[in-house]
């Protein structure tokens, strides 16, 4: 399958429709075949880039409250949701045929797991910390010492995460959480259309 420079899957060329196609198979037989190559022969790569590889894609879903991710690769969804298993057990995701759907701040938690710098995690903390302040003036908080903490923080958020990340996602420069900032400019760009 094609490879970008990137070491990230070019998605749109290995897409299981065109190599059904090309053998002259169900595409569904294609997607188990993607399966049963990567549990026989594992090849690892990085989800984290793939992730932000498909970021224009993501969308959200203002009447669900929900985060739409894309999956184009049934192994991309197994390292997503291997990755949210081992770093914190269950959260709650709707499969559908190729997308994630998530609450949005489900989707913080996973990208901020997926930061592997401590020191970009703190600043990840504080500036959480800061914005939490800054939209209710009844949280008294300086600092947010733990990822547990952080945690408990984001999922406390309810109907107001999404609004409340984007405005989070404008301080921090990781490109994991650029995810978000992604996010944000699809969700402009539909809100300006329908006025």
């Amino acid at each position: 399958m094609p490879i970008k420079k990137t070491n990230v899957l070019n998605y749109n060329a290995c897409s299981d429709y065109n190599i059904g196609k090309i053998l002259g198979i169900p595409q569904e037989r294609v997607n188990t075949l993607k399966i049963k190559k990567q549990a026989r022969y594992p090849r690892s790569f990085d989800w984290k880039k793939s992730l932000e590889d498909i970021q224009d894609r993501i969308v959200y879903d203002d009447r669900k409250k929900k985060v739409i991710i894309p999956v184009p690769d049934p192994n991309l969804y197994n390292e997503i949701s291997n990755f949210i298993q081992t770093n914190g057990g269950y959260i709650e995701i709707q499969r559908g045929k190729n997308v994630i759907q998530m609450r949005p701040e489900y989707l913080f938690m996973l990208l901020y797991y997926g930061v592997e710098d401590e020191k970009e995690k703190k600043k990840i903390r504080e500036h959480f910390a800061k914005k939490l302040r800054e939209h209710n003036e009844t949280v008294d908080i300086d600092n947010i010492p733990t990822d547990n903490e952080l945690s408990k923080r984001a999922l406390a958020l309810g109907d107001t995460a999404f609004d409340f990340l984007l405005d989070f996602a404008e301080g921090i420069s990781n490109p994991l959480v650029g995810v978000i900032k992604g996010i944000k400019a699809l969700s402009n760009v539909a809100k300006e259309h329908l006025k």
